[in-house]
């Protein structure tokens, strides 16, 4: 019996033995299923729908209002219409970058918080929300470190947290990133893996950075990325999730920004 037969089989008992009509989403994997399921077996005559990786290009990328898909609330669907995004294609079309820019921007905005009162993390945390409708619930991870406030380490870490946990796919609703195990940062303390010049090189830039931004604020220096009209840094810089980002003081035991 194939998985189509078994499939079909389920529903006409379901139906036979209770009189209840049931929808039935068939695919290469259970995403799939359920994306033929939602969107597409509710409104065939046999409430029976099948999609296969190749379907996906016909079949899922038209969806427009994105607030008609699965997972993608009127809040969120502004959100990604002010980035150009109006269709399911288009957003499978984003380019990842710009979560990688929002992902940088918060942890170089924390690490200017730690500099600023002369501390230093062990511990780089990560959260991520996924959509409330997504198989996934999100992640929380977290990872100890030798002590750092400096902002390239700090950005490298988030970004590795990110990649290893990240599930493909699922559609993010909100980041946390937060520093902890905080120590005295008022002596500076070399590494024995990189070369002296090189880390107070990064050490002065850090400093010119927070001087610069501390004075004009935070969008008077960003990446050249940011200019782009997909850019966010500039936009988030003052005010990320309802939180004012930048040089805000430590929260007790660490330092976080939300988005």
């Amino acid at each position: 019996m194939s998985a189509k037969q078994l499939a079909k089989k389920t529903q006409h008992t379901i139906h036979q033995e209770t009189g209840l009509l049931s929808t039935v989403g068939l695919g290469d994997n259970p995403l799939l299923a359920k994306f033929g399921m939602d969107i597409e077996a509710k409104h065939t005559a046999d409430m029976f729908s099948e999609w296969r990786y190749e379907d996906v290009p016909k079949k899922l990328w038209p969806i427009s209002p994105l607030s008609e898909f699965w997972g993608i609330g009127r809040g969120y669907e502004k959100r990604l219409n002010d980035r150009g995004i109006y269709s399911m294609g288009d957003l499978a079309a984003y380019n990842p970058y710009f979560l990688k820019q929002s992902l940088g921007m918060l942890a170089e905005q924390v690490a200017s918080r730690l500099r600023k009162h002369n501390v230093q993390t062990k511990c780089v945390h990560l959260g991520i929300g996924y959509s409330r409708n997504s198989p996934e619930g999100g992640f929380s991870h977290q990872r100890k470190i030798e002590p750092t406030n400096q902002s390239k380490p700090l950005v490298y870490q988030v970004l590795s947290l990110f990649k290893e946990f990240y599930v493909d796919g699922c559609f993010i609703r909100n980041i946390s990133v937060t520093y902890s195990s905080l120590v005295d940062a008022r002596a500076f303390q070399f590494s024995l893996f990189e070369e002296s010049e090189q880390q107070l090189t990064a050490y002065e830039l850090d400093t010119i950075v927070d001087s610069v931004r501390k004075r004009f604020g935070f969008p008077s220096l960003v990446h050249a990325s940011s200019l782009l009209e997909a850019g966010t840094a500039i936009d988030r810089a003052s005010l990320v999730d309802g939180h004012a980002g930048g040089n805000d003081g430590l929260h007790q035991g660490g330092a976080n920004n939300e988005y």
